[in-house]
């Protein structure tokens, strides 16, 4: 009897907690909140206990977020809105420097070909924002699935001629990821 109540307890448990994770969020008015919690689309939906019902903090609200996916992967998000739309994304960024913040949001592509053969890819949406912008800019996809990642990045950073001339020249690969590029800018582009 006793470890038949001990499973029912873990699976309570672990179904109240379905697919939140235990993150730390620091909000803009200063507060912080440390609970289960996952991203949705506009929100951060969390609860502060098993028996708790869940509740929802927006985007603009949010400073930032931390989520520990396992003992060894933790992230960070942050919540921006886009040059040309008023919506707010949750970006993880990873290339923080004195010009420009280089971001990502991660998603998964799948597709069938012939035969019923399924593709699945990962997908990496880039953005990038100055340090004195409000709104990120959206640089393209890596792999590309329409708008050309590397002639926005040429667009982007064309106030360093250098580093211009070394995507030109191949030193820099968009493939081997826009994060060195955006390091090489706050390192050794000098702005006028």
């Amino acid at each position: 009897m006793i470890i038949k109540l001990f499973f029912f307890f873990i699976t309570v448990t672990t179904v109240s907690y379905a697919q939140m994770e235990p993150c730390f969020a620091v909000l803009k008015s200063g507060d912080t909140l440390s609970v289960y919690g996952k991203i949705t689309r506009n929100a951060l939906k969390y609860k502060t206990s098993s028996e708790s019902k869940s509740k929802k903090i927006f985007f603009p609200e949010i400073d930032y977020i931390k989520i520990r996916y396992s003992k060894v992967n933790t992230k960070k998000y942050k919540f921006f809105q886009r040059v040309g739309f008023d919506n707010y994304i949750a970006v993880e960024e990873i290339v923080s420097g004195s010009k420009v913040k280089l971001y990502i949001e991660g998603y998964y592509f799948s597709s069938t070909g012939a035969g019923g053969i399924a593709v699945n890819q990962q997908v990496v949406k880039y953005y990038i924002k100055k340090v004195s912008d409000e709104r990120l800019t959206y640089l393209g996809d890596y792999p590309a699935l329409g708008i050309d990642l590397k002639l926005n990045v040429l667009k982007y950073f064309n106030d360093c001629d250098k580093l211009i001339e070394k995507i030109n020249n191949k030193e820099f690969r968009i493939r081997e990821g826009v994060g060195k590029i955006a390091t090489y800018y706050n390192e050794q582009c000098k702005l006028e």
